[in-house]
């Protein structure tokens, strides 16, 4: 018994050590002034609002080609009641990747609802709460 203790005991200050390092590696993935590449449907009106948002804000340099860029950013939006723009409840998540397509970090998930501030656009209500509530406030400038 105490043999098997003291394996756990080991096997969790390695993972420990393990995640600290990851940790390291993904501050400095993300850090402020890196190239980003975004991956999502920048035609859509939720990927024009944030194309505008993400390059006006500056936190990180948006790159056209994913070969410049230091990691991927994707930006997933659900609707919850019907597949139109108009009306439904949105939720929306980040998830950070390598360029090697390997997601390294997941945004919570947060959910919006369209009103006139997104001009009842369902997509870019939940893309206006994510950028406001989880970029703006997670990497301060």
């Amino acid at each position: 018994m105490k043999r098997l203790f003291c394996i756990v005991t080991a096997l969790l200050f390695v993972s420990s050590v393990y995640s600290q390092v990851l940790t390291k590696e993904m501050s400095a993935l993300i850090a402020k002034g890196n190239k980003v590449f975004l991956d999502f449907d920048k035609e859509s009106v939720a990927g024009v609002y944030l194309v505008q948002e993400f390059t006006k804000w500056g936190y990180w340099k948006v790159v056209e080609d994913v070969e410049d860029a230091q990691f991927i950013l994707t930006i997933t939006i659900l609707i919850s009641r019907r597949g139109d723009d108009f009306g439904g409840a949105t939720s929306s998540y980040a998830e950070f990747k390598t360029l090697d397509d390997k997601v390294f970090h997941k945004s919570p998930t947060y959910k919006g609802a369209a009103s006139v501030l997104s001009n009842w656009n369902s997509y870019k209500a939940s893309a206006m709460v994510i950028m406001r509530k989880y970029f703006k406030k997670t990497f301060k400038k």
